[in-house]
């Protein structure tokens, strides 16, 4: 049976493929819908990976502002201010809405979000995983 170290190593596993594609994504030159939505992604499974680390089963919700205040008490450094709560519209509306197109700034933005969430996230880990994006 998995521990819950495991679980939330799986999470930051997909997070860190989630990061390299829109890191990808954004050195090609698009497409930056799609590199805003990993970078979303990204930030989601880090938030889960650290609720679970902590024995937190995490919702199925997408909603990143729910889960950085659920991530609060175990992920000090954490900045949950606009530019980070912007990135849930990626997670759904960005898929389904033919209007929304994000620009490079705006994919390159979310790319850098993601980037130090994962970073904060993975150093929760302390020795644990040996992860490097």
């Amino acid at each position: 049976m998995k521990t819950d170290v495991d679980v939330a190593r799986g999470w930051i596993c997909k997070a860190e493929s989630d990061l390299k594609t829109a890191d990808i994504l954004v050195a090609a030159g698009g497409p930056f819908d799609t590199a805003c939505f990993h970078a979303q992604q990204a930030v989601e499974k880090c938030l889960k990976a650290v609720l679970c680390l902590h024995s937190v089963v995490p919702p199925r919700s997408h909603d990143i502002g729910d889960l950085a205040e659920r991530c609060a008490p175990f992920l000090s450094g954490l900045v949950v201010d606009d530019r980070l709560l912007r990135l849930t519209e990626f997670a759904v509306g960005l898929r389904y809405d033919a209007e929304f197109w994000p620009d490079e700034a705006t994919a390159a933005l979310a790319r850098d979000i993601a980037r130090e969430v994962y970073t904060l996230s993975v150093a929760v880990f302390g020795n644990a995983p040996q992860f490097e994006v």
